[in-house]
């Protein structure tokens, strides 16, 4: 059973998402902006909840080729 977090550690930052994703502050400023990734805001401060961050992560999973995601036209940059 995983410990009780303290409510410091429930939370993201933006600077730990770009981090995590290895990509700069703005895209994962675009990723909260664009509603994809929910947040709390608290004034000007963004923050993620882990369990937000692990359903994000768990949507964004695909399948190699065969598997049911393949050929949805979902990707990015894709011909369509």
């Amino acid at each position: 059973m995983e410990p009780e977090r303290t409510e410091s550690e429930k939370f993201l930052t933006v600077d730990d998402i770009a981090k995590l994703l290895q990509v700069n502050k703005q895209f994962a400023y675009r990723l909260l902006d664009s509603g994809e990734l929910p947040y709390y805001q608290f004034g000007k401060i963004k923050r993620v909840m882990r369990e937000d961050w692990q359903a994000f992560l768990s949507s964004k999973r695909r399948t190699g080729q065969g598997g049911p995601d393949h050929g949805t036209g979902d990707d990015e940059g894709g011909a369509d």
